[in-house]
């Protein structure tokens, strides 16, 4: 199944083109069937929802994560849809990934204000990266409208690095399970680094592309 949502999981990679599209939507998430050649709704759950981002682990495991109400699970392809916070002190959540980190089946989601939780049990409880908050440029990040309060924006899991990126304030980098956080170099002043998506190349691992929303795209 592919997934489409603003804050989740876009690329897919496999061995063939997908007939199920799972896509996050201010009203819930609609299950797109392709069927003769034509996409239809095949079931739309969490109706009155908004949806930043979706996301399937290995296992086929949706998650959706949703501007005030937390993280939904779904086990049965975006049939019945399960609420699933324990350890979530943040509910307005605007990203979301699911997959391998450092050998580790896990999903992490990213709050507005900008925090960060981990699940390692496929999303039955939840502990959040404190060291995200540790960086030098915490205090400077912002956001233009109300609220005005930093979220995260994109997560990205490489190997053994886990990147995230700030909306507006940072480009994160760690590589010890979040235990610890780096500042990669995007400009010296936080309010530059408007990070809306890290891509990253499995042939060119040291080169990372952000796209940035106040000066456009840079690798």
């Amino acid at each position: 199944m592919i997934s489409i949502s603003n804050g989740g999981s876009n690329v897919c990679i496999g061995k063939g083109p997908s007939d199920l599209i799972a896509v996050g939507t201010v009203d819930g998430v609609p299950i797109l069937e392709r069927v003769g050649g034509q996409w239809t709704i095949k079931h739309h759950g969490m109706r009155g929802c908004n949806f930043s981002a979706v996301t399937q682990a290995s296992d086929g495991t949706l998650f959706a994560a949703s501007h005030g109400v937390g993280v939904a699970r779904s086990a049965d392809r975006g049939e019945t849809w399960t609420w699933v916070n324990k350890g979530l002190d943040h509910v307005d959540l605007w990203s979301a990934r699911a997959g391998k980190l450092m050998g580790k089946d896990v999903v992490c989601v990213g709050a507005l204000p900008a925090h960060i939780y981990i699940s390692e049990d496929n999303g039955e409880s939840w502990r959040e990266l404190t060291a995200l908050r540790k960086v030098p440029s915490v205090a400077q990040w912002c956001f233009p409208p109300v609220p005005r309060i930093a979220h995260v924006k994109d997560i990205v899991f490489d190997g053994d690095r886990l990147m995230v990126g700030i909306e507006i304030g940072a480009l994160l980098v760690s590589d010890d399970l979040g235990a610890s956080f780096t500042e990669l170099p995007i400009d010296p002043d936080p309010v530059e680094c408007d990070i809306h998506r890290i891509l990253l190349h499995k042939a060119r691992p040291d080169r990372i592309i952000v796209a940035n929303g106040i000066v456009g795209v840079m690798s």
